[in-house]
């Protein structure tokens, strides 16, 4: 099922190629919007920041984030599951500090519990 999402979401975004935009801020933007209720704007924000830079942990985080307030559990663990695979990666690199993967890993764990 998880391939299907990934897959639906490059069919919808496929507007955005990876590493072709300047994507700095729209994890701030997603997170801004999801916290204004925006959840739409906030999932698009999200989406293709996950397209832009789809090794980094940001947009499959934030994406997970707005799947748990539509209260869609699936989708909100299938996408923090993919957001700590790839920050485990960057922890490995060691250009990610442990203290970042405890807080999506706490933010897993309340997706767990809905």
């Amino acid at each position: 099922m998880g391939t299907n999402y990934l897959e639906q979401i490059r069919k919808e975004i496929a507007y955005i190629k990876p590493y072709e935009n300047d994507d700095l801020e729209w994890y701030d933007e997603g997170m801004t919007l999801l916290r204004s209720g925006q959840l739409e704007a906030a999932e698009l924000k999200f989406k293709e920041l996950m397209m832009s830079q789809p090794e980094h942990h940001d947009g499959y985080h934030g994406l997970a984030l707005v799947y748990q307030k539509l209260s869609r559990k699936d989708e909100a663990v299938f996408f923090m599951q993919e957001a700590i695979s790839r920050a485990k990666v960057f922890l490995d690199e060691g250009s990610l500090e442990q203290e970042a993967l405890d807080w999506l890993e706490q933010d897993f764990e309340q997706i767990q519990q809905m």
